[in-house]
C-alpha cells in the first residue's frame, strides 16, 4: 500500500476526524504542535474501506501502515498550520463547485442542493459543512508539501510518444485495457428539461413539457430556438452524451434509452428529429425530458491509438497520456510525502498503542 496525499477529495475524506470525541480507545496521539488523537473508530473507518475493496480482511502490520498513514496526515496538517500555510475561501468554494460541475456532466443537468448533499453524505459521510472543513484541510496540506517539496513534484516528467505507444499496448492485452478502450453505441444529443424533484412538484414539470413538446411540434427549427432561450420552467443543455449500457439504463430508465437510440440521424447531412416527452421518473435525472440527437457513434472494440473517446472528449492517445502523467505525479507525491514526513517524525512527535490496532 502506497502512502501519499491523494489529490481524489472523496477517496481523502472517508473517517477523517469523523466521529466524536466520546470514543475512550486513542490508538495514536500526535503532538508535533499540539496534541491530538487518532481515535480507533476513526482507524476502523479506513481500515474497512480497505478490507471492504480487497475482500479480507487486513493483518496487524497492514492496519499499522494505514494508521502511520494517518498520523502522516496529521503531521503535515499541524505542520502547515505551524508555518501559517492557508487557503482562500474562494479556493474552497471553487473547488466544492467542480464537484458540482462534475455531478452535472454526469447527470445532464446541475444538482440541486440537496441533491448535492446528498451526493457528498454517501460518498464522504459528511455534511455540507463538515465536507467543507475537511476540503480545507486537505487544500492547506497540499499547499504546504508543495512549498516543502515542489521541486519533488514539478520534476515528474511528460510521458512521450514511444511511452504512450507502449501503454497503449499493454492496455490492448489485458480486460481491464479492452474494456477502457471499448466505445460503447454512444450518442450525443440536446435536451430540454423539465425538472422535478418531489412528487407534488411532477404535475407541474409534466404540464410544462406537454406544452412545450406541442409548441415544438416536432420541428428541429423551433426546438433548437427553445434550446437557447432561457427559461425559468426549464432547462437546456447541447452537450448530452449517453453510452447504450446498464450503467445509462439504471440512470434513466428503459424508456428513456429506447426513445433516445430509437431516434433518427444521419452522418452525412446532419438530419435528425425531435423526440415526444420522455419522463425519468428516478434518480438525479429526474424530470420530462423533449430531446434531438446531434451525432452517433458505432459500438467499436478496440478503439485505436487516436481514435476520439466520445465521453472524454478528446483522444485514446490524449487519455493514456493523461493515465501515465497521473501514475507519475502520483509518484513523485509519494516521495515527496515520504521526504516530508521523515523530516517532521525526527524526535517523535507521535505516540501509537498498539495494543489497540486488532480491538476491531
Amino acid at each position: 500500500m502506497k502512502k501519499y496525499l491523494c489529490l481524489c477529495v472523496f477517496s481523502f475524506l472517508g473517517g477523517f476526524f469523523l466521529f466524536p470525541q466520546d470514543d475512550i480507545q486513542t490508538v495514536a496521539t500526535v503532538n508535533l504542535t499540539k496534541t491530538e488523537p487518532i481515535l480507533v473508530k476513526q482507524l476502523r473507518t479506513r481500515v474497512e474501506a480497505v478490507e471492504k475493496a480487497t475482500g479480507r480482511r487486513l493483518s496487524t502490520d497492514e492496519r499499522r501502515e494505514i494508521l502511520n498513514g494517518m498520523i502522516d496526515e496529521m503531521l503535515i496538517l499541524q505542520a502547515a498550520v505551524r508555518d501559517r500555510i492557508s487557503v482562500e475561501e474562494g479556493t474552497v468554494n471553487q473547488q466544492i463547485e467542480d464537484l458540482r460541475t462534475q455531478l452535472t456532466q454526469q447527470a445532464g443537468r446541475r444538482p440541486t442542493d440537496a441533491e448535492f448533499a446528498e451526493a457528498v453524505k454517501a460518498q464522504t459521510g459528511l455534511d455540507l459543512s463538515g465536507f467543507r472543513e475537511q476540503m480545507k484541510k486537505l487544500l492547506v496540506s497540499q499547499k504546504y508539501l508543495m512549498e516543502k517539496k515542489g521541486n519533488i513534484l514539478q520534476a515528474a516528467k511528460a510521458p512521450s510518444d514511444a511511452e504512450i505507444l507502449s501503454e497503449y499496448n499493454q492496455w490492448k492485452t489485458s480486460a481491464d485495457g479492452i474494456a477502457r478502450l471499448t466505445q460503447e453505441e454512444t450518442i450525443q444529443f440536446a435536451a430540454i428539461v423539465f425538472p422535478y424533484e418531489k412528487d407534488a412538484d411532477k404535475a407541474k414539470a409534466r404540464n410544462g413539457a406537454e406544452a412545450l413538446e406541442k409548441e415544438i411540434g416536432g420541428s428541429v427549427r423551433q426546438f433548437d430556438e427553445k434550446v437557447q432561450q432561457q427559461s425559468t420552467e426549464y432547462r437546456a443543455t447541447t452537450a448530452g452524451v449517453m453510452q447504450k449500457n446498464k450503467k445509462a439504463q439504471s440512470e434513466v430508465g428503459q424508456a428513456f434509452m429506447d426513445a433516445a437510440f430509437g431516434l433518427k440521424y444521419d452522418p452525412k447531412t446532419g438530419a435528425t428529429e425531435v423526440s415526444k416527452m420522455i419522463e425519468v421518473p428516478t434518480g438525479t435525472a429526474r424530470g420530462f425530458y423533449i430531446i434531438k440527437i446531434t451525432a452517433k457513434y458505432p459500438f467499436k472494440s478496440p478503439l485505436a491509438l487516436d481514435d476520439t473517446m466520445i465521453q472524454y472528449s478528446t483522444t485514446v492517445r490524449n487519455v493514456v497520456r493523461a493515465a501515465l502523467a497521473q501514475e507519475r505525479q502520483q509518484d513523485a507525491i509519494a516521495k515527496a510525502q515520504d521526504e516530508l514526513t521523515k523530516e517532521l517524525r525526527k524526535n517523535t512527535p507521535f505516540k501509537i498503542n498498539e495494543q489497540y490496532l486488532d480491538k476491531f
